[in-house]
């Protein structure tokens, strides 16, 4: 009976909330020359594109308004895909978004649609940006790609995510556990 009552405190805590992974920036600081066509890969993520993007580094003479950095360049013709290179899902807690200086328009307009990993999608808009802009996404937990789409020229950069672990090391000692209470019912 103390098997069984250490197998239900073992699996209470297991499928309490999730635990969270390491924290990752995406900030793409490795170009610090020229220019980087998509798709690019960092700290274990993905960032790809159905027609063209590119990291621009600093100095490239396309620069995001307000960002001195290097960072994503796309259009809005253009849908750009973040999921992690290994499969899996993450947090998306914040990004910085804006114009760049190719813009027409004084503002864009960024939407962020989340792929929820049970199922679903999330999205958020991001109006009447006219320089670069913090902004903290609500609801992108525990989802497995985040797709931008603009309304004019725009930029992404700083990209700050939680990696949810893979829950098999769990499951496994969950398995043992159980195995080594009904073994000893036996």
């Amino acid at each position: 009976m103390k098997t069984l009552s250490i197998c239900v405190v073992v699996l209470a805590i297991l499928m309490g909330p999730r635990a969270k992974g390491a924290v990752v920036l995406v900030d793409f600081e490795a170009v610090t020359s020229g220019v980087v066509v998509l798709p690019y890969f960092e700290d274990g993520f993905e960032l790809s594109v159905d027609t063209f993007a590119a990291v621009f580094a600093p100095g490239g003479g396309f620069p995001m308004t307000g960002n001195p950095t290097a960072y994503v360049a796309f259009e809005e013709i253009a849908v750009i895909t973040l999921a992690l290179e290994a499969g899996g899902s993450f947090d998306l807690n914040q990004v910085m978004l804006g114009p760049n200086d190719f813009a027409a328009a004084s503002s864009v307009e960024i939407t962020l649609t989340g792929s929820l990993a049970g199922g679903g999608t999330v999205m958020q808009t991001f109006s009447g940006l006219t320089t670069a802009t913090v902004v903290n996404p609500v609801g992108f937990d525990d989802v497995t790609s985040v797709t931008f789409t603009t309304s004019d020229d725009a930029g992404i950069d700083n990209i700050v995510l939680d990696v949810i672990p893979e829950p098999a090391l769990s499951s496994l000692l969950l398995i043992s556990l159980f195995a080594v209470a009904f073994r000893r019912r036996s």
